[in-house]
């Protein structure tokens, strides 16, 4: 079984899922019956919720890739 993946695969994994939470939560945001104020508030705060965690998603992407080009340099020594 090849274990070099599964950090990656993880990886995929969470930010699909949280990917998919967002989608979600803005439909709920749209459809739900409020006023355009208060839509427009729950935007812009769901887009900054997003953002971070969108940012948080590439933060751990470019750190396993820091990882797995260590490991490549320490193997090709």
């Amino acid at each position: 079984m090849n274990n070099d993946n599964s950090g990656n695969e993880a990886l995929v994994f969470i930010a699909g899922l949280s990917i998919g939470a967002l989608v979600g939560f803005a439909f709920g945001i749209l459809a739900a019956p409020n006023s355009g104020a208060v839509t427009r508030r729950k935007i812009v705060r769901t887009a900054g919720e997003a953002k971070d965690q969108v940012s948080e998603v590439f933060d751990d992407i470019e750190e396993s890739g820091r990882d797995l080009l260590s490991d490549v340099k320490r193997a090709a020594r």
